[in-house]
């Protein structure tokens, strides 16, 4: 009588809410035998009553509840399902659109590379970069040039050694300062 009970409610349904009704309609039939099986001091029921539930449930009145409850819970499915496949449909149109936006913004500066103003533009640039380079690293050269002369002049001085002519902290000598005059001096 089963067979009965899947027949008329896939007769009825169709395929899923056919199916969904039987599934309902089993559920109902467990909760009926632990229900049973409570009342009556934990015996299974017997065939007379399994045929009993079974005619019961073969009404049209009790059929029609099962496959309203099967129709409900399919489109219930089916609307889960439309839902999360317009989400992924939205996720590939934003990925799409994405994509098409960064490759016209890859045409558009490639494209701009490719006149005699880009490549001007990026020579000059590139002329520029290289002078404040140089500039930099002459500044690091004569500066750590200049801390050596310091830190020379700071070390004779602390040895207590006479600071070298035209150190640091020094006037340079006038021309011809410290020299000999020819016909003078020590040699007459």
């Amino acid at each position: 009588m089963a067979d009965h009970i899947f027949q008329a409610l896939m007769e009825e349904g169709g395929d899923m809410a056919g199916a969904f009704a039987y599934t309902i309609y089993k559920r109902h039939k467990v909760e009926w035998t632990v229900q049973y099986m409570a009342d009556h001091g934990g015996q299974l029921p017997d065939a007379a009553a399994l045929d009993a539930f079974r005619t019961m449930n073969l009404l049209p009145h009790a059929l029609h509840g099962y496959l309203e409850r099967g129709r409900a819970l399919s489109q219930q499915v089916l609307t889960m399902g439309t839902e999360k496949k317009i989400n992924e449909i939205k996720v590939e149109v934003a990925l799409g659109a994405l994509a098409a936006a960064m490759k016209e913004d890859v045409r558009r500066q490639f494209d701009e590379r490719k006149t005699v103003r880009g490549w001007m533009r990026d020579a000059v640039t590139g002329v520029i970069a290289n002078m404040v380079a140089l500039l930099i690293i002459g500044a690091l050269i004569l500066g750590a040039k200049s801390l050596d002369d310091i830190n020379a002049a700071v070390s004779r001085w602390a040895k207590g050694e006479p600071a070298r002519e035209g150190g640091v902290g020094q006037q340079p000598a006038a021309p011809g300062a410290g020299q000999q005059r020819p016909g003078s001096g020590a040699g007459r």
